[in-house]
């Protein structure tokens, strides 16, 4: 069956551009196909509380590849409502055909990230054997150059402030980001409106399971999603590798990439990678090409994370011996150090924004913790804890600002915007989440009975979509939607939910 995917990221923003000084979003609209063709992407925004006042674009994919992005700058017409409605459908053979499907997002001006998630599907389409030659791309990884696919993601500048339309801005990489982590495919669900489903109807996955894509290697530890082309994947032993929507592995590992990587992060703007290892941070420039960055001396790396804060990369790395969070700001020429209170270890960090921040771990006398970012004092509050001890957090996931999931030796953890609570376990410990919406989360983590840990949690209880599949854990999960999971750990092995 041929499979359309379409992804609808609504980043609201206030006045970013010199010349806009009007509130505005930056609106992300993602189609994936197994085919080029006349498509069109039609977009929409309109007042919430008055259908007439609208505005409508239309993106032409026949120049693009099978799997693209279209960016548009908004900025809000004088006299509108603070609340807008962004809908975007995919016309399959030209604006005029009718829509396959749509989606449709209402947000406020001035909330920084909310997403929508989307499966689509063309009916009647046959029998899809596998990936259509051409309709990625996949790069050359063994050309010795960073082939970040052809999207049109990037920064918006929201144009010069005309009151009467929307400014569709100049879509340049490195000028502004709306603050959305680990990106590639924008993430899913309006955290509040727990509805938003990026499986199948019945809330499964795309296939109904999870498939083994490598059995054997490295240990790997992190993963990220680079693009349309796949995820990029670290782990021990200088081991860096690429793993393509088509199937395919190339290995990066080596040259001046050195050490036991802990975590990578892939900026959205324009699909950088950056890493961290035993001998600090580096950006990936190619296969084997990595460019050291300033890294302090600090503990032991376990992951990487990054938000764009103005024009500025802000990379987070989360230590243990001792506990702190290294920061660094792309292009500075020293990083620092942050230690959150009573820390005792520092597992994750992620966010959407600073106000937004968030790294977990456990305090000295090992209670799991939740530490926030606080702007305002430039440090990291006291820790939220749970009792009893011995229950650390390895993981989290922030989707907004009012909605984040984490998960250690206790399960999972959500966040509503205002305090932490526990929602179960799905039998195992939990080293990495992946949070779609508020009703699609995805968790990873030890075998149990010989089976390795992955679990789908729909707001209610716990499911595993795993066919028995041996091996020791896996250690983190990433993707965009629930037909474009990926998940890392031991011995090699590389699982993923597309079909």
């Amino acid at each position: 069956m041929r499979r359309t995917f379409l992804f609808l990221s609504v980043a609201a923003l206030t006045g970013c551009g010199s010349a806009a000084t009007q509130p505005g979003a930056s609106i992300h609209v993602a189609v994936e196909r197994l085919s080029m063709g006349d498509d069109c992407v039609v977009l929409e925004v309109s007042d919430a509380s008055d259908s007439t006042r609208r505005e409508v674009r239309q993106v032409s994919l026949s120049d693009r590849p099978a799997r693209t992005e279209a960016v548009v700058g908004v900025v809000q017409p004088e006299g509108w409502g603070a609340l807008l409605k962004a809908s975007a459908s995919l016309h399959l053979g030209g604006c005029g055909a009718p829509a396959a499907d749509q989606a449709a997002q209402t947000f406020q001006v001035g909330v920084p990230v909310v997403r929508v998630d989307l499966l689509l599907r063309q009916p009647g389409a046959g029998t899809d054997a596998g990936s259509d030659a051409g309709t990625s791309d996949a790069g050359t990884p063994d050309a010795g150059t960073l082939d970040a696919g052809t999207l049109d993601a990037g920064d918006v500048d929201a144009g010069g402030g005309d009151a009467g339309s929307l400014d569709a801005g100049a879509v340049d990489a490195g000028a502004m980001d709306a603050g959305v982590p680990d990106a590639g495919v924008p993430d899913a669900g309006s955290p509040d409106a727990g509805g938003v489903d990026a499986g199948t109807p019945d809330g499964g996955l795309c296939t109904g399971a999870v498939r083994a894509v490598r059995t054997t290697g490295p240990k790997w530890t992190d993963l990220a999603v680079f693009s349309s082309q796949g995820v990029i994947a670290v782990g021990d032993g200088d081991s860096i590798g690429l793993f393509t929507t088509g199937g395919t592995f190339a290995d990066w590992s080596g040259g001046t990439c050195t050490g036991n990587f802990a975590g990578v992060w892939v900026r959205p703007t324009d699909f950088q990678p950056f890493v961290v290892s035993s001998t600090g941070l580096a950006r990936v420039d190619g296969p084997r090409q990595c460019t050291p960055l300033p890294s302090p001396s600090a503990g032991t790396p376990q992951a990487l994370a990054g938000i764009r804060i103005g024009g500025t990369t802000r990379l987070y790395v989360p230590t243990v011996s001792p506990a702190t969070v290294v920061e660094l700001d792309v292009g500075q020429p020293a990083a620092i150090t942050r230690t959150p209170p009573s820390a005792g270890a520092v597992y994750d960090v992620d966010g959407v924004d600073e106000d937004t921040l968030f790294a977990v771990g456990n305090t000295s006398n090992g209670k799991g913790a939740f530490w926030r970012w606080n702007v305002t004092t430039q440090s990291w509050d006291s820790p939220a804890t749970l009792s009893p001890a011995n229950t650390p957090i390895y993981a989290v996931d922030v989707v907004s600002n009012v909605l984040a999931f984490a998960g250690g030796a206790g399960g999972l953890y959500r966040w509503n915007g205002v305090g932490w609570s526990g929602e179960g376990s799905p039998g195992f410990d939990v080293y990495g989440v992946r949070a779609l919406s508020s009703t699609e989360v995805y968790v990873v983590g030890p075998a149990v009975s010989s089976n390795v840990g992955f679990a789908r949690w729909n707001g209610t209880s716990f499911s595993s979509p795993l066919r028995p599949m041996s091996g020791s854990f896996l250690a983190r999960v990433r993707g965009g939607g629930a037909c474009s999971l990926w998940a890392v750990g031991d011995s090699g092995l590389v699982v993923t939910t597309e079909p």
